[in-house]
């Protein structure tokens, strides 16, 4: 019985999130506002737009970020580009790539 109390509050935390072309409605959840910074374009514009994700939120509000798939290639080089979603979350602590071809990061990135 003590097994399952220690990691019960690790499953509560942990929300998957997959957003599509079609289907976007649950980024609200993560980001307020989210037609103010223009991110639905990015989604809308690309037919074939998939972004699986997971988040554990931490007990300080943090927040641990695993992509689990992602297609949004860049069509000159074939590879992902990283979408902005990913730079207007607040409290990020972690954001994990595997396995992840990416060909830029979005602008927010660059100095």
């Amino acid at each position: 019985m003590n097994f399952l109390l220690v990691f019960l509050p690790i499953l509560i935390n942990c929300n998957r999130y997959k957003i599509t072309h079609s289907d976007y409605d649950r980024i609200k959840e993560l980001i307020p506002k989210p037609h103010e910074v223009g991110l639905y374009n990015e989604i809308t514009n690309n037919s074939d737009f998939l972004c699986s994700f997971e988040v554990n939120k931490e007990y300080d509000n943090s927040k641990e970020i695993k992509i689990i798939k992602l297609n949004n290639y860049d069509s000159g080089t074939s590879n992902n580009i990283l979408p902005a979603i990913f730079c207007e979350i607040s409290d990020i602590k972690c954001l994990t790539l595997i396995r992840l071809k990416l060909s830029k990061l979005p602008n927010q990135f660059k100095n």
